[in-house]
């Protein structure tokens, strides 16, 4: 009985050894998982260019090394007045359900226009012609801007989904 007793002793003792031992290297794995994402960066892509006087940036977040280019080549200072409102007005374009919403949006010249996509699946913002709006495919959280300093009528559609259409109208 007393033979018994120690193998079950050993038998326990062993098991919690195992136990101790797992347990340990579920912490150790959880913290190394956990370190990896507080100090990994979070990277993203800022992209300006200069369209003639239109601004396109695009801004992911797929790890991508970090570019910013601006080009002002086209650029008036007289064009500019730094106390307007006009020139920091922001409207917005939410992609969801496969759609853009509001599909038709009202604006002033200067103002610009930040579509973001909340679907699970890519999405483009693509003029219907020309080339004036033109991002590319946005992942789900993703954001393009289009500044439109020109009156006029701008339609676009999504070039996966061409059923998917908008237009923003330019007032002067």
């Amino acid at each position: 009985m007393l033979v018994l007793q120690e193998s079950l002793k050993k038998k326990v003792k062993n098991k919690m050894k195992t136990s101790l031992i797992v347990g340990i290297i579920a912490v150790v794995l959880i913290v190394a998982v956990a370190g990896y994402f507080l100090i990994t960066p979070n990277n993203t892509t800022n992209t300006m260019k200069d369209n003639g006087g239109t601004a396109d940036t695009n801004i992911d977040n797929t790890g991508n090394e970090n570019t910013n280019e601006i080009s002002v080549d086209n650029i008036d200072a007289g064009d500019i007045d730094a106390g307007s409102a006009e020139y920091a007005k922001t409207e917005s374009v939410v992609i969801k359900g496969f759609d853009y919403s509001p599909k038709e949006l009202k604006i002033k010249a200067g103002t610009s226009v930040v579509w973001t996509n909340m679907d699970s699946v890519g999405h483009t913002v693509t003029s219907d012609t020309g080339n004036e709006i033109d991002s590319p495919l946005l992942k789900n959280g993703e954001t393009y801007a289009k500044t439109f300093n020109n009156p006029g009528t701008y339609a676009y559609h999504c070039k996966p989904h061409p059923y998917m259409k908008g237009k923003i109208i330019v007032e002067g």
